[in-house]
This record gives C-alpha cells, structure tokens and sequence, in this order.
C-alpha cells in the first residue's frame, strides 16, 4: 500500500469479507530466509498487510520481495530482538500488529483466521493478544504440532498455561512470537522491555495479561516455525538466566516457579553442559516438590523421565574435562548465585 493510499479500517464482524489493516514486524539479522518469511506475510488472504523488517544485524539484507509493502528500517547492530520490534512498531501505521520471526514462515489464512476468532470469543473488546498452533519441521519431513492441546479461551491464566504441569506428558504449550497478533491499542499499555535478556516472549505476554488484554489461541496449525536454529536466543540461554527470571517472575506462585525450575531452567543447564546448573536447578526445584509431593507428582515425574541421563552424560564431561567454570557462569556454585543481582561473572 502507498503512503497516499487510504488506510482500511478494521471492523472484525466474523464475517468472510473481513478486511483487516495489519502491520508485520520482523527483527532480522540478515538471516537467508528472511525474503520467505517477508513473501509469506505478503501472501496473507482477506487482509492489508505492511512489513517492517527491522534489520539489527551487521551484515547485508538479502534480497526482499520487490513489493512496496515492504519497508526496511535500519537499527544499530547488536540492539536485540525486543528494540528492534519496538522500533518497527513505532514506525508502522496499521491499528493492529502482527510479529514473524525471521526463520518462520506463515500459512495465507493465519491472519484472517486469528482475527476472525478474536471476533467470535471477544466481540468489541480492543484488548486482546492472539496466538495460534505451530508446526515444528523435522529433518524427517515430519512435523511437531504445538501445542498438543488447545486451552479453553479465552485463557484464565497465562502463566498457569504455560508454566504449570499437571499432566503425565506435556500439552506442549506455547505462545510464540511469530504467531501472536495485537492492537495497537494494546501496546501503548505494554511495550517491548530491551533490558529483558530471556523469555522475552513470555514477558511481553504476562505483562498484556496484566494490562486487561484477553490472551487466545486459535486451534488451527497457521504457522512454521525453525526449532532448531542454533543462532536463536533460546538455545543461546543462560540457566541462571532462567532461573533468575523465575524468581522475579513467578515469585508469588511457588508451585509455578518450581514446576518452571525442574522442567524449563533445568533443561538448559542439561542442554548446556552445566553440573553446576543442573545442582543448583535440583536443588531449588526438588526441595519444594519433594516437601509438598503430592502438587509435584507431574513435574517430578517428567524431570525423572528425561533428568537422570541427562545428567549421567554432563557429570561425565565435567569430569574428563575436568573444568571448574565453564561458559562464563557464575563462580560460585552455590544456590545464591541464582538470586537477583547476582553477577554472571
């Protein structure tokens, strides 16, 4: 759409010559599939889009789809995800915004669907916060669909859906930024932090949750996205990242921080190598569950299901290794290190 062109009104009515305005924003490094990403969007039925891709890298942009809805903005390298979403926001014009990452890709319905359900389960209300299922490719042409089981919207509580586990084998729940959409509206009551390091999906969540918005997500499967990509900021997390953002976060909900502990922080410091973290997870973690077991049982059992080997293999290298700090993690191993202001050093 040109700048002279008049803007589409958003009117959701649920019915099926919804036309929606809608403003895409995304934070790129120059990845090689940023120009899929970018078609993706531009091939959304039922809607108007605009697509900001707000370049935060050092290096060049791949060449883009020739098409004047796309508009580039140039931040200083190294800014982060989160300024260079808000950064795209501020220069986009649509009353509602829509978030892709760079190595995901949308389906041509994703919006018009999304909006269509905001309609059905909200009606006029301006503040809400839509997601939608996920399919995660496999090397083997299969897919991961996530998550497993669609809540009951809108949500009563975001933190207990994501981080509570009360079932033998995870729902598998998610609220990904690529597939969220929101009003403006919305974001003038909850902005994107730069100074959050970790979670920063969940962050923004829980702070519209707070802000009044209705959080949904849509059942149908609208979205693909990259799990494995190694440059990604969550398989570059920190465990006392984690487990710090825990403790500011879910302080109030011992049951939810715990369950948090044993099945999220913990993985990372398995995933990452670290005896030290993984001690330290265990012992903020199992010290709760094991004195009130019976709200554990879940998240005990499914740390046991995945934990023991985990660890036998991390205790393993530490000791070939012999290594007494590893990765730039904190020095001291006992449990105080995970406390606020803490230093990483």
């Amino acid at each position: 759409m040109r700048k002279d062109e008049p803007r589409v009104a958003i009117s959701p009515t649920g019915s099926h010559g919804v036309q929606t305005a809608v403003s895409v924003v995304i934070p790129t490094t120059g990845r090689a599939s940023l120009p899929s990403a970018v078609q993706s969007v531009l091939d959304q039925v039922g809607v108007t889009v605009e697509v900001i891709v707000a370049m935060n890298g050092g290096g060049d942009l791949p060449d883009l789809p020739a098409d004047n809805r796309v508009r580039v903005l140039t931040l200083q390298p190294g800014v982060g995800a989160n300024v260079a979403r808000h950064q795209g926001i501020l220069s986009s014009q649509y009353p509602i915004l829509a978030l892709l990452d760079d190595d995901d890709l949308w389906l041509p319905t994703k919006l018009i669907t999304q909006l269509r359900m905001v309609d059905e389960k909200t009606g006029r209300q301006r503040n809400f916060v839509v997601g939608c299922r996920i399919a995660e490719p496999d090397a083997d042409v299969t897919s991961t669909i996530r998550p497993t089981v669609v809540p009951e919207c809108p949500i009563a509580s975001v933190a207990e859906y994501l981080f509570r586990r009360d079932t033998l084998k995870s729902r598998r729940p998610q609220l990904q930024s690529s597939t969220l959409v929101f009003p403006r509206d919305l974001y003038q009551l909850a902005t994107f932090d730069g100074a959050v390091p970790i979670h920063q999906d969940w962050e923004w969540i829980l702070k519209a949750e707070k802000a009044g918005a209705s959080i949904l997500l849509c059942p149908d499967v609208l979205a693909l996205c990259d799990k494995g990509n190694p440059a990604s900021i969550t398989s570059a997390t920190k465990w006392w990242q984690s487990v710090r953002w825990a403790q500011s976060r879910l302080s109030d909900n011992p049951i939810l921080m715990r369950d948090f502990i044993l099945t999220i922080a913990l993985r990372f410091a398995l995933r990452g190598g670290s005896l030290r973290g993984s001690v330290t997870c265990l012992c903020l973690g199992l010290r709760p569950a094991l004195s009130n077991w019976r709200s554990s049982a879940y998240a005990l059992v499914q740390f046991i299901a995945f934990a023991p080997a985990q660890m036998a293999k991390v205790a393993y290298r530490y000791l070939r290794n012999h290594r007494h700090v590893t990765n730039g993690e904190p020095r001291s191993a006992s449990v105080s290190v995970v406390g606020e202001g803490a230093r990483d050093a």
